[in-house]
């Protein structure tokens, strides 16, 4: 389910360095302790290294209101807010160290120009907290293959080989998203690479 937030427009117009069109949506990083101020006050202008996100190289860059064209993934920001700009204004120029970061003209962004992403807010998408335990999801996982299999009177190799993968590995990246197919067989059939495998027999 999308979020209320847009995804940020592309710039009109590139001149010199930086945006001679407005941009409408713009996304900045915070601190979740600097919440209070920003739902007060808004955004003002700061060093990079001021927010605890920057190295020191970047600490040495001017003040100014730093954002993204993109909403990041706030999986790399613990402890962080993201908020969205809108109607951040023209004249942002080009951050030199960070790709795809901006720093407005602007010393200020006033409350009424912000808004606070979901929690979880990842490029485009609000990941919310998860509504079904792990049990629950692999109970409504087996439940549907069991169905399945028993519609289609499968036999005892092949179609079930292959759902039987399917829950291990759905299981298996709600733990670590990034897990590949060889590592999830590995764990969950105790199989090593080059032996034969639910891959083979759900082929037959």
């Amino acid at each position: 389910m999308r979020p209320a937030c847009q995804r940020p427009a592309r710039p009109q117009g590139q001149q010199d360095g930086g945006y001679d069109g407005a941009v409408d949506v713009l996304w900045h990083v915070a601190a979740r302790a600097d919440r209070p101020g920003i739902l007060a006050a808004g955004l003002l202008a700061r060093r990079p290294g001021d927010s605890g996100l920057t190295g020191a190289e970047q600490m040495g860059q001017p003040a100014g209101i730093y954002a993204f064209l993109q909403a990041p993934d706030m999986r790399d920001y613990p402890g962080h807010d993201l908020w969205e700009i809108r109607d951040a204004g023209a004249g942002a120029a080009p951050d030199r160290l960070i790709p795809g970061a901006m720093r407005l003209a602007a010393g200020h962004v006033p409350a009424r120009q912000l808004a606070l992403a979901p929690p979880g807010y990842i490029d485009g998408m609000a990941i919310t907290s998860p509504q079904h335990s792990r049990n629950q999801v692999a109970e409504a996982l087996n439940s549907s293959c069991d169905d399945i299999l028993s519609a289609l009177e499968a036999p005892d190799e092949g179609v079930r080989d292959a759902l039987n993968l399917l829950v291990n590995a759905a299981l298996e990246r709600l733990d670590d998203p990034h897990a590949s197919l060889d590592g999830i067989i590995g764990r969950a059939y105790g199989i090593s690479p080059g032996e034969e495998g639910p891959l083979q027999w759900a082929g037959r």
